[in-house]
């Protein structure tokens, strides 16, 4: 599962890291992107694009329920899906996520990242729906896959984490001509715990409201 992340970045540097040519809008950090925030992706293969998209969708069949997250199981053949997963495949850029790990007295928020807080890509869709009413909405969605040691240990109830794309799978993964299954799939996979750390953060973060840099500061009972 991924429901919390962290995009921190300038135009340049997301130019850079994923060969855009133009950004027509303007950036903003953001510490605790929440669901329903408006966030970059990038979007097509040569060029790369971005657009400004809203995080989850709204199908008609959850009477006003919002999906965040698909399963990297089901994207290739769920009827949600399966539409996104052949045409609109994106990439959600983004420096670190959040997870809550159960304890006995509580849930303990803890920042997750690739090393050194890189900037990266979770895979995603751009996904239209609509809504109980009729009405089309388009947004993006983040996939997820079976957690790895480190997640497993954190995530400790869903066993979830979402997909990390690498650089390799990054080129693969917005290619649309790339229709096949068994190449596609390959790039839905754990990225590995030797290349990401985590510690635990305030509970500051719980609430979307909050949205600045303390969010990210080590907490030490």
């Amino acid at each position: 599962m991924c429901g919390r992340y962290g995009f921190t970045t300038s135009d340049e540097e997301l130019s850079n890291r994923f060969d855009l040519e133009t950004i027509g809008f303007d950036l903003r950090d953001s510490w605790n992107v929440a669901p329903t925030h408006e966030m970059p992706v990038i979007e097509k293969h040569s060029p790369n694009a971005a657009y400004l998209r809203k995080w989850g969708v709204f199908p008609g069949f959850m009477k006003g329920g919002i999906l965040i997250n698909a399963q990297a199981e089901k994207v290739a053949t769920s009827p949600i899906w399966k539409k996104a997963y052949l045409e609109s495949r994106c990439i959600v850029p983004f420096n670190f996520f959040y997870e809550w790990k159960v304890l006995k007295d509580g849930k303990q928020p803890y920042l997750i990242a690739v090393k050194d807080k890189k900037l990266m890509g979770f895979a995603g869709l751009v996904v239209t729906t609509k809504n109980k009413d009729g009405e089309e909405h388009t947004g993006y969605v983040i996939i997820t896959t079976s957690a790895n040691p480190l997640m497993r240990e954190i995530h400790n109830t869903k066993h979830r984490m979402p997909v990390i794309l690498t650089k390799e799978h990054e080129e693969i993964w917005l290619n649309p001509d790339n229709a096949d299954d068994e190449i596609v799939s390959k790039c839905l996979t754990q990225y590995p715990e030797s290349d990401m750390e985590a510690y635990m953060v305030s509970s500051l973060v719980n609430k979307p409201a909050n949205n600045f840099p303390e969010l990210m500061k080590e907490f030490k009972e």
